[in-house]
């Protein structure tokens, strides 16, 4: 079944993006009077950071070329999707990096990344894949960094510190005031702390992109490395902001509440992170203090470093390139072409307000952006090409928060920090995952399965019953996130599939069962709780519900009968229940059942088993 229906589509007016691939001969539009098409997919939390741009591109090239958009609430679907061939898309965008990495197999190679910035090594060695290739480029990025109230700091007799070491001292002098530093987003700020130390001491550096890159394949570890003295550096200085109560570490405050504490005046440094648009902020708070958005320092006070989280990667499918017409790739290029042209910088830099969010930078090389004064020093950070995009130390490190978070309360020792994240880290990098092979595609369908019966529905619900060793099963719709695509599935693909629900086996009353279904089935609550069934069958007999076991034996109210179900139905019609059963992870039920049947997914016809009583909107 088609996929469209399964996913958001909108047609914006126009998108951009860097200019790839290899060229294509110019064809005038007499040649090609029709307008052509190009798609993008992406996420549709970033939408709408590309409408300014897609408006752009649509209106410049509107008698040749139109950009459609479609978008996927889950990037873990939208990539297991593409890996499969089941999105019919010309350019993709992703989320992260080391993701887009990851599917180079089904991304065409781009050139002309001379365009990139040559920001160190971080931009254009990190940017390529293991076969030494570029297979997307980076959009904008967002910043860490740390915002000053210059009012206060003067106030306070403190300067800005232009090196780790400075900081340090100053952090030492600030611990009499309750607020020195703000972070946004609770335990997050423990690996943002983290990352502002780490990347100007060592990882932004071409030693230190290259380990990381070690480390996240399980090629290397900090302690088996060259570097343990540089993460010896890092982890202490790390540490000692902590101890000397830098960061406001207070739970019981909102990510507002911390906010008002700067924009009040009661703490002297704000940390600028990618979910943060500073100037925004200042001018709806009406703040009037002058403020100085600072790059992060290092040892030497001319290794300032700018950090940046691209807020996308595009690339361009293999599979629609190849096949694509003369017209076609001459349209995807004048995408990448426009996305890397001063015009294209712009609108790409540009929120759907129109508006330019100033704590952002371009990885265009020869982009006329320029921040204002109030990020002089981070300007000359960029222009000196300390850059270092963050998705590597961020994949790596923000899954082990816990990890950093103990070390910083001193919990644990230097060598126990050390030695946990080595385990977790490498654990990651080696996890085998189960494979599996679905035989034919599905037919899931996000507007059908609400009310319809469907094979994937029927597949579901009957393993997990089969797994449960109940005569029933109901399960709610939102357990199916997406379709099984023809091929090859791993178990953390299945994952995105299926969600992972707690389910448990209830003795319960036929008065019960019914009550479920019909409060389910309800056309008031047909939603993601409409209920997948198995094990019965069910009818309308004048009016009234009736329930059938699969040997045709008719449920009555006072019987009872064996069914699993979602945990939360329980706690709902716990009433209708005489005795349970030990809760279970629905997921691990339904790969059970696959193992049983050699790990092949495959469909079986539907049964009519809703009988009469679905109603179809």
């Amino acid at each position: 079944m088609e996929i469209k229906s399964a996913i958001k589509k909108i047609i914006l007016s126009a998108f951009a993006s860097l200019f790839l691939i290899s060229s294509c001969a110019n064809n005038n539009s007499n040649k090609y009077p029709r307008v052509e098409d190009i798609t993008l997919t992406l996420l549709s939390s970033e939408a709408e950071k590309i409408t300014t741009l897609v408006h752009a591109f649509n209106d410049k090239y509107q008698s040749k070329y139109q950009l459609i958009v479609n978008t996927y609430d889950d990037s873990k679907l939208l990539n297991y999707y593409f890996s499969h061939d089941y999105i019919d898309t010309d350019i993709i965008a992703f989320d992260n990096l080391n993701i887009a990495n990851t599917y180079s197999d089904y991304l065409h190679p781009l050139n002309r990344f001379e365009s990139i910035g040559q920001y160190q090594s971080s931009i254009i060695y990190l940017l390529k894949d293991e076969n030494d290739e570029i297979n997307v480029f980076p959009g904008p990025g967002d910043l860490y960094s740390l915002c000053y109230n210059m009012n206060l700091m003067k106030k306070r007799n403190f300067t800005i510190p232009e090196t780790a070491n400075e900081l340090i001292e100053i952090a030492k002098r600030m611990q009499i005031y309750s607020n020195a530093c703000i972070v946004l987003d609770g335990d997050q700020l423990f690996f943002d702390s983290f990352l502002r130390v780490a990347i100007p001491i060592f990882i932004g550096t071409t030693k230190g992109s290259i380990f990381l890159k070690e480390y996240y394949k399980g090629y290397n570890t900090i302690n088996n490395s060259l570097y343990y003295a540089e993460f010896e550096t890092i982890l202490k200085m790390y540490q000692s902001m902590f101890r000397y109560n830098f960061y406001n570490t207070d739970e019981s405050l909102s990510n507002n509440d911390k906010m008002n504490l700067f924009f009040n005046s009661e703490a002297m440094i704000l940390g600028i992170s990618p979910s943060i648009d500073f100037e925004k902020e200042y001018k709806t708070r009406k703040a009037t203090f002058s403020y100085s958005i600072y790059p992060l320092v290092g040892e030497d006070s001319n290794q300032k470093w700018v950090a940046s989280k691209p807020r996308y990667y595009l690339g361009v499918s293999e599979k629609a390139f190849e096949k694509a017409s003369p017209s076609k790739k001459e349209a995807i290029n004048a995408f990448f072409d426009f996305y890397a042209s001063n015009e294209g910088q712009k609108a790409s830099m540009m929120d759907s307000d129109g508006f330019i969010k100033n704590d952002i930078i371009s990885y265009i090389k020869d982009s006329e952006y320029v921040l204002s004064s109030n990020f002089e020093q981070l300007q000359d950070s960029i222009k000196s090409g300390r850059v270092m995009i963050t998705d590597l130390v961020e994949q790596l490190f923000l899954p082990e928060i816990s990890i950093l978070k103990q070390y910083a309360q001193q919990k644990t020792s230097l060598d126990q920090c050390i030695q946990s994240l080595d385990e977790a880290i490498f654990n990651r990098a080696n996890k085998v995952y189960d494979t599996y092979q679905v035989e034919e595609t599905f037919d899931y369908d996000s507007s059908l399965i609400n009310y319809n019966e469907l094979l994937i529905s029927d597949y579901v619900v009957d393993s997990i019953r089969m797994k449960s060793g109940a005569a029933i099963a109901l399960m709610p719709t939102a357990i199916i996130k997406g379709n099984f695509v023809k091929g090859s599935l791993t178990s953390e693909e299945l994952s995105t599939i299926i969600i992972d629900e707690q389910g448990i086996l209830v003795r319960i009353s036929g008065e019960g069962l019914k009550k479920i279904i019909n409060a389910k089935m309800s056309i008031y609550s047909r939603s993601s709780e409409f209920p997948l069934i198995s094990g019965i069958r069910l009818s309308k007999v004048e009016e009234n519900l009736e329930i059938k076991l699969s040997n045709g034996q008719i449920i009555n109210d006072d019987n009872s009968v064996l069914v699993y179900i979602p945990y939360s139905w329980y706690v709902e019609y716990e009433q209708y229940t005489t005795s349970t059963g030990k809760t279970t992870n629905i997921i691990d039920l339904f790969s059970q059942k696959i193992k049983d049947d050699n790990n092949i997914i495959k469909y079986t016809t539907k049964d009519g088993r809703y009988g009469n009583v679905i109603v179809i909107r």
